[in-house]
């Protein structure tokens, strides 16, 4: 009997995980695509970025075109695509969880490669004033070098977590294997 209750609370428990999981995707889906339109709708109705980046320096040198807009745009693909592989790698992880694959290697390989994602993105954004540097040409554009302590700690804490999380799943292996 106690078995049997254990196994409908452990059922309980999944059908929860899962339904957050499948959240967490919906939530992160839409919070991206809500930016892309807000950023659109500012540039189509007023000519401006309604979204900062670069603590508001790529709009200040959008702005001023003391470098070319082509060459803006070039500058932001590599953080584009550091942040569509850890969506996907973070999208990747939530299917997992919401199937119960709770513990596998996939799921933390997953988690891992969505931490290193997170972690490019924010060295990324340290190295883009240096690289607008070297391409200003103008002695108008006033570029600075922000380092927000708040991203490296959580940038480096996401690392840490899921490498903890990839521990703890092939510690879950091990005890499946010596069931």
């Amino acid at each position: 009997m106690k078995a049997l209750e254990t196994s409908v609370e452990q059922n309980s428990l999944n059908r929860h995980i899962r339904t957050l999981s499948k959240g967490a995707r919906l939530l992160i889906a839409s919070f991206a695509i809500l930016v892309m339109i807000t950023s659109a709708m500012g540039w189509f109705i007023e000519g401006r970025w309604w979204v900062s980046l670069f603590s508001g320096q790529f709009n200040a040198l959008w702005e001023q075109q003391t470098v070319s807009q082509t060459w803006l745009w070039v500058s932001l693909l590599p953080l584009i695509g550091l942040c569509v592989f850890a969506y996907m790698q973070l999208d990747r992880f939530f299917r997992h969880t919401s199937r119960s694959e709770f513990f596998s290697h996939d799921a933390a390989y997953c988690l891992y490669r969505a931490a290193q994602g997170y972690t490019g993105m924010v060295a990324y954004s340290l190295l883009w004033p240096l690289l607008m540097l070297l391409v200003v040409t103008g002695q108008s554009a006033n570029i600075e070098l922000n380092i927000a302590p708040g991203q490296l700690v959580v940038a480096i804490t996401f690392l840490i977590i899921a490498k903890l999380y990839a521990l703890a799943a092939s510690i879950d292996e091990e005890n499946k294997a010596f069931i």
